[in-house]
């Protein structure tokens, strides 16, 4: 799996980049680095957001699940 972390969740390159050239399905996800409750979409990607309260009815993730997905993903691409 490859990690796709995105500093800016408005990173115009990052999103078009990952909309255009979308991976196989399950093979890539997306952590937003921070807490936004307008998440971008992406055919096929999961989008998560960071935040320090995780909402478990919303795509949020607190840190250990971040760490969790770092170290069982194959790569890892900071934006």
């Amino acid at each position: 799996m490859t990690l796709h972390l995105l500093k800016n969740p408005r990173d115009p390159l990052a999103l078009k980049t990952l909309a255009v050239v979308p991976p196989p399905q399950g093979s890539s996800a997306v952590v937003l680095l921070t807490d936004v409750r307008d998440l971008p979409s992406i055919p096929g990607v999961p989008i998560y957001a960071l935040s320090d309260h995780p909402r478990p009815d919303k795509h949020t993730i607190g840190y250990p699940q971040l760490v969790e997905m770092i170290f069982h993903a194959d790569k890892v691409i900071t934006w």
